[in-house]
């Protein structure tokens, strides 16, 4: 069996090239990413008045009902308070200080926060008799069946 030493060498070199692009192209991907994540924190962070920020949150539609998912790191499940309208949410809760510290991770601005508020503008109308509040660690989950 005759093998060319000369092919399989440029092959590799091919190869190896192409993961060198496959590379720098991930790496460019991964640093945009890191930027539009300081971006999203340095929004956050100046969101918070008198130490106050919106929830960050989700609605998911699932056809005939909508599944509301609401970031509430460092919150107390005690205080959450959860107003329910045929087209929108509104989510209080206090939060303690050294919980959100460790929730996110140390974040310098953390320390300002003092509690959660807003208000989860629906694109659609849902029943207000079919809610259901479920919390996982950090997270409040909100399902409902829609109207119409």
């Amino acid at each position: 069996m005759y093998v060319d030493r000369r092919r399989i060498e440029l092959l590799m070199r091919r190869a190896i090239d192409r993961l060198g692009e496959l590379e720098r192209i991930m790496w460019e991907e991964l640093t945009e990413s890191m930027r539009e994540m300081e971006a999203m924190l340095d929004a956050r962070y100046y969101s918070i008045t008198d130490g106050v920020m919106d929830p960050l949150y989700t609605v998911i539609d699932r056809g005939s009902h909508v599944v509301v998912v609401v970031d509430l790191p460092g919150s107390n499940p005690d205080t959450i308070v959860v107003e329910v309208r045929e087209d929108s949410i509104r989510i209080d809760a206090k939060v303690s200080r050294e919980a959100v510290v460790r929730a996110l991770h140390g974040i310098e601005w953390a320390s300002r926060l003092e509690r959660y508020s807003g208000v989860v503008r629906l694109p659609f109308r849902i029943d207000r008799s079919t809610v259901r509040l479920e919390r996982r660690g950090s997270t409040l989950i909100i399902r409902a069946r829609k109207l119409g």
